[in-house]
């Protein structure tokens, strides 16, 4: 048993050499590179399981998308300019899908 610990520990160490001394270089970005990111989020697969439900603020607000699981384009669902909107996800037998909007930044979800 100490020898397979003593032949870990090695191992471990020889992957650390190879790959710059177990240091990793965790790279920076300024503020403005940060704040320009697009951010998505997932929220659950459709009824017949050819879409995901995606909430990305593209857009510059959060609105929520039905992404093809194939690929392709996305469909934007919500239209939201001012109110960040949520895709909590889909009903069990249609294409209805439910959504929460925060009221322009007040922190008050509504559902629908």
């Amino acid at each position: 048993m100490l020898a397979l610990a003593f032949l870990a520990l090695a191992l471990v160490t020889s992957a650390c050499s190879l790959f710059g001394g177990g240091r990793v270089r965790v790279p920076e970005y300024s503020a403005r590179e940060f704040f320009e990111t697009v951010s998505i989020r997932g929220g659950g697969i459709s009824h017949d399981g050819t879409r995901v439900l995606v909430t990305s603020d593209a857009s510059g607000v959060p609105n929520v998308y039905a992404q093809p699981i194939g690929g392709g384009a996305s469909e934007q669902l919500t239209q939201s300019t001012t109110s960040p909107m949520t895709g909590v996800g889909w009903f069990p037998a249609d294409d209805r899908v439910l959504v929460t909007a925060d009221q322009a930044g007040t922190v008050k979800s509504e559902e629908f």
